[in-house]
């Protein structure tokens, strides 16, 4: 039979034993946080190191993918006013084939055209604002006071225009959105990984 102090010895091993197990248990997972850390790190790093693009921005060959494939970025629920927009566009322009009542006209319809695209959002916000705003603004202004050139579909025009220039802009939203989720998605197995 052992003695109590031999069961004591025995219980302060057992006891020691299972607090190295659990030390060791503990640098693991400290371990394993510090690498989770790192990554972490480094990616936030790599978002804001000077002199880099940002990773949203898109390359060359991805803008001219977009403007290819911009067509594919139509919906027809949300393009209602620009298909207002273009037959306005297209009656302003036979309007303006008629002399002097063609000006008079040009004007109406240009005012019309203006609230359209308010109505629309058109000139609520992207990077072509300017642009379209500008773009706009040459093409009936051109229709309105140039007599010799208001024969010229200048309204139509501008309206496939600015209609392509909002598709441009829904086309790099969508890719963006895809590259968005698939660094996430990216992020999310090297986190698992370490």
């Amino acid at each position: 039979m052992a003695t109590s102090e031999e069961l004591n010895y025995q219980k302060l091993l057992q006891s020691r034993q299972q607090n190295k197990h659990k030390f060791t248990q503990f640098r693991a997972g400290l371990e394993r946080q510090r690498v989770i850390h790192q990554q972490a790190r480094k990616v936030q790093a790599a978002k804001k190191a000077p002199g880099q693009k940002k990773q949203d921005d898109l390359s060359f060959g991805e803008k001219a993918k977009s403007l290819l494939t911009v067509f594919s970025a139509v919906d027809l629920i949300q393009d209602i006013p620009y298909l207002f927009i273009f037959l306005f566009s297209i009656l302003a322009d036979v309007f303006t084939l008629i002399p002097y009542v063609g000006n008079v006209s040009a004007f109406f319809f240009s005012m019309v055209i203006w609230v359209l695209y308010f109505f629309a959002g058109h000139f609520s916000g992207g990077k072509r604002v300017f642009l379209k705003v500008g773009s706009n603004a040459f093409g009936q202004i051109s229709e309105i006071i140039l007599t010799a050139i208001n024969a010229l579909p200048f309204f139509t025009a501008m309206a496939i225009i600015n209609y392509v220039l909002i598709l441009l802009e829904r086309k790099e939203k969508q890719v963006k959105k895809i590259k968005q989720k698939r660094r996430r998605s990216q992020n999310n197995r090297d986190l698992a990984i370490a």
